[in-house]
């Protein structure tokens, strides 16, 4: 595991720079991966003092600090991590939300295998944190293969007491519709019966 990531994920972010109180955008919202034991700063510390080195840039979602999936798959392995699609970009969260009863329904209940969060698809995590302790536990930081990542059928996810959770994304078959040219064959045409007397006729 990187040496910045344990840091990173125990750092508080969006306080308030000290080094610029007056200056606008002054919250705290950067990490550099290549400076040690450095706290978070603001976009002005970033010119000044972090000026080519690798930084991420941290952004709040539903309350929660998340990172580009862009910017952390540069610098880390995030396979495997549920993303969410915010402003048009793809983030994924730093640390492990409020857990939810995690809700079974058949082929489709995924959970976190570190929280046991209920995830909406086929992941292995709910977040960056969950990811990294069980990669600290189990020494790997590469996921188990799933549907999403290998593009395979029937791919294995291995949860928690070494049990294996199969994983396949099922192929909609489209309804079939009979071509547009083709028409229906008109029966024979049936007439209103008289009533066998026409009223008002000499």
């Amino acid at each position: 595991m990187p040496a910045w990531v344990k840091p990173f994920l125990s750092t508080e972010f969006y306080s308030n720079c000290p080094k610029h109180p007056d200056s606008p955008h002054k919250e705290c919202n950067m990490f550099c991966v290549n400076c040690t034991n450095v706290d978070a700063f603001c976009c002005h510390c970033r010119t000044s003092l972090h000026s080519g080195h690798a930084v991420l840039q941290i952004r709040r979602s539903s309350y929660q600090n998340a990172v580009r999936v862009m910017e952390v798959e540069k610098v880390l392995n995030v396979k495997g991590i549920q993303t969410y699609v915010i402003n048009k970009h793809r983030v994924l969260y730093l640390n492990d939300r409020q857990r939810k009863p995690t809700v079974y329904d058949g082929a489709h209940a995924w959970k976190c295998l570190t929280c046991d969060r209920s995830l909406m698809d086929d992941y292995l995590f709910c977040s960056l944190k969950c990811k990294f302790e069980r990669a600290t536990k189990t020494g790997n930081l590469s996921p188990v293969g799933t549907c999403k990542d290998n593009g395979k059928k029937g791919s294995k996810r291995e949860g928690k007491g070494g049990e294996k959770r199969r994983s396949c994304k099922i192929k909609i078959k489209e309804h079939e519709y009979p071509p547009s040219n083709s028409r229906k064959r008109k029966g024979v045409p049936h007439r209103a019966p008289l009533s066998g007397h026409l009223v008002g006729v000499l």
